[in-house]
């Protein structure tokens, strides 16, 4: 599905069999990852104190039915994930956490972000909107718009009254 919305998808996965110089890449069925191509994949980050957990965010159409996997890139080696069973993921519309477990493992679960009960995602920071800068014939008196930003994804909510 291609609404044109899109979702903030994490992926992460630990991979203890990286060395020095390799990188670690998603690839799959959507454009972000590459559509199977390993030069094209989507590539994911780690440090020395979270090694071995590697982890990225993507931004996939809302909706969308994923498939998906895990690649070393050591020089120009490719290294897949074995089996023939690629992993899989329905996109939501909200942000989702995927845990994915170890490289040639079992995903330990999926997650949405908290929502606030008015709807904002935890942690977002909420701006109400001047009044002043309202434009002509779109607001009417007592109406306000909030922007909540969270993790680079804008969130607009707005509310008009009578």
């Amino acid at each position: 599905m291609t609404s044109g919305l899109f979702t903030r998808v994490t992926f992460k996965v630990c991979v203890d069999q990286t060395q020095f110089g390799d990188s670690v890449f998603v690839t799959g069925n959507a454009p972000i990852l590459g559509y199977w191509k390993t030069d094209k994949g989507f590539k994911l980050e780690t440090n020395e104190g979270e090694w071995p957990l590697w982890q990225g965010q993507a931004l996939i159409h809302s909706g969308f039915s994923l498939e998906y996997k895990y690649i070393i890139v050591r020089n120009d080696q490719v290294i897949w994930e074995n089996g023939p069973v690629n992993r899989s993921l329905k996109t939501s519309f909200e942000m989702m956490i995927v845990d994915d477990g170890w490289f040639n493992g079992v995903r330990q679960g999926v997650s949405t972000a908290p929502k606030l009960e008015d709807g904002a995602p935890v942690g977002a920071e909420k701006e109400e909107m001047d009044k002043s800068k309202r434009s002509r014939g779109s607001w009417t008196r007592g109406s306000w718009t909030r922007i909540y930003i969270t993790l680079g994804l804008v969130y607009i909510r707005a509310r008009m009254h009578a």
